[in-house]
């Protein structure tokens, strides 16, 4: 394989299997400086920029793996390629960002306290990777590349706090402030749209989503745009998961939902596409609400609800059920049928067929697999159920709808 073609091949390597930057930069200093610069948040002025690079003053040696961390818990991993050249993978964070940690690291670089929402913002361009799955990828093309009978040895180079001085830089002050609205109002359409997702209304939802979109043209962010995309959407996807949550929908059925767009995401090859994903995903989750909410059950309707979707697979009786909840047969029959409209039997058949639905739709097992997954241990006593809540035998529904 020729060298364009190896760095083509493991960009495309890290990019899919971790929305990662990868570049390859001179074997010197400078560059890797120059690089660091450019990676870091574009709202810091350039002097700030200046006294953070300065801290950079090691370069990779040959043979090694260098993790270099930074004081914003930035970090990057680099090894050489051959003698002129030096491949970085990064920037990653290691952990998800939350604004109270921002707010730590504000005071701890010596960052005004009020800037920790555009830093905020700025953590949640980076990918979230964890080191030691890019350490084996990069200790495997090594080994590859310069023939290596052990595994190549990491060092790890933890760059120093930037200076005191920092704060009082007005360059980025004016930036910052002149953000600050922007982000704010961007947290706002956000609670917005995952209030309207909670009651299931998707044309809302989507009318926020909109917005949202156009106010982060106008936010600097991560200079990949595919990649930009895709962490975009894997914050909108966990959005979206917690708002269907927070309308008591069981996380019986998240956990597939979820799973699926996830991979959808990463799977993705262009803006566009990762666009209109974003809007499935609404309709997806509003879709969720509106058939699965408990929000309006009574305690016990919900206790009831909640332990037949664990128990899916299990024998379910109405006086198992009965005794589980600590009342009589009847009045939890009678309390049922008034909140949910239907028998507890005809609900955990329907369910059941739900779920299997949603099985059939974003997995790859068998008919009968799904069927005894939720409980129907009669291929043909499954089918017959199926068919009463979607009009199709299990087979021809998967076959019509499957992802896979």
């Amino acid at each position: 394989m020729k060298w364009d073609e190896l760095v083509s091949f493991i960009d495309d390597l890290m990019g899919g299997l971790f929305s990662l930057r990868v570049l390859v930069l001179g074997a010197d200093l400078e560059s890797l400086k120059g690089d660091y610069e450019d990676q870091l948040p574009l709202f810091l002025s350039a002097r700030q920029k200046q006294q953070m690079t300065s801290k950079l003053m090691t370069l990779p040696s040959q043979g090694m793996i260098t993790h270099y961390k930074d004081s914003l818990m930035m970090n990057y991993i680099t090894f050489y390629a051959d003698p002129e050249h030096v491949v970085v993978f990064g920037p990653f964070i290691e952990q998800e960002i939350t604004k109270e940690i921002a707010e730590e690291l504000m005071q701890e670089n010596h960052f005004p306290i009020s800037y920790s929402l555009a830093f905020y913002t700025y953590y949640e361009s980076l990918p979230v990777c964890r080191s030691t799955e890019l350490l084996f990828v990069a200790k495997t093309i090594i080994n590859k590349l310069l023939h290596m009978k052990s595994d190549p040895i990491v060092k790890e180079i933890v760059l120093e706090k930037a200076d005191k001085s920092l704060d009082k830089d007005t360059e980025q002050k004016d930036y910052a402030e002149s953000i600050m609205p922007l982000l704010e109002k961007r947290y706002e359409v956000i609670n917005q749209l995952n209030l309207e997702v909670q009651y299931g209304n998707t044309a809302k939802a989507i009318e926020h989503h909109l917005t949202l979109k156009e106010h982060l043209k106008v936010i600097k962010r991560n200079r990949n745009p595919l990649r930009n995309q895709k962490n975009l959407a894997f914050v909108h996807n966990t959005h979206l998961r917690i708002a269907t949550e927070q309308a008591s929908v069981h996380p019986i059925y998240l956990d597939s939902i979820s799973n699926h767009y996830a991979i959808l995401i990463e799977a993705s090859t262009n803006v566009f596409e990762l666009e209109q994903l974003g809007i499935e995903m609404i309709k997806e989750y509003c879709r969720l609400v509106k058939k699965y909410s408990l929000r309006n059950f009574s305690p016990l309707v919900r206790k009831v609800v909640n332990y037949i979707q664990i128990h899916l697979s299990d024998e379910l009786t109405l006086d198992q059920l009965a005794a589980y909840t600590g009342v009589s047969t009847s009045h939890l029959s009678r309390t049922f049928n008034k909140e949910v409209h239907e028998s507890i039997p005809n609900y955990i058949n329907h369910a059941r067929a739900d779920k299997a639905a949603q099985m059939l739709e974003f997995s790859q097992h068998s008919v009968q697999e799904v069927g005894e997954y939720v409980g129907f241990y009669d291929l043909n006593y499954f089918t017959k159920v199926f068919k009463k809540y979607y009009q199709k035998p299990p087979a021809q529904y998967q076959k019509e709808h499957a992802y896979y």
